[in-house]
């Protein structure tokens, strides 16, 4: 058997009551519905806090890893033109301190 419902009603300010009124005409809703709507998914989803903690360890995460990646394409460059630069028989060819230099300036900074 479903759990009884219960009835909660409270006070809004007039200023909250209209723009309440707007989002539940927006979506096609009584305000009622709207209202309901939104505590079941607030509820549903949990502590708001919590969910914004963890949101921000997500975005450090892939901060963390965006870094990596640049730093392992940035040396993987580097190695792949050391290894292509032959010896140096000519004027065009790079050392490696200036593929160094290249990678620093054009991959990391």
């Amino acid at each position: 058997m479903p759990e009884p419902s219960e009835s909660i009603s409270f006070r809004l300010p007039g200023a909250l009551a209209k723009q309440l009124d707007e989002a539940a005409k927006a979506r096609g809703l009584s305000r009622s519905q709207y209202l309901r709507s939104v505590v079941i998914d607030t509820l549903s989803r949990g502590d708001a806090e919590d969910s914004g903690r963890q949101l921000t360890d997500l975005e450090n995460a892939i901060d963390r890893l965006g870094r990596t990646l640049v730093h392992k394409f940035a040396v993987a460059t580097g190695a792949v033109l050391s290894d292509m630069n032959q010896p140096p028989d000519s004027r065009d060819w790079l050392t490696a301190k200036e593929i160094n230099a290249w990678v620093q300036r054009n991959l990391l900074d």
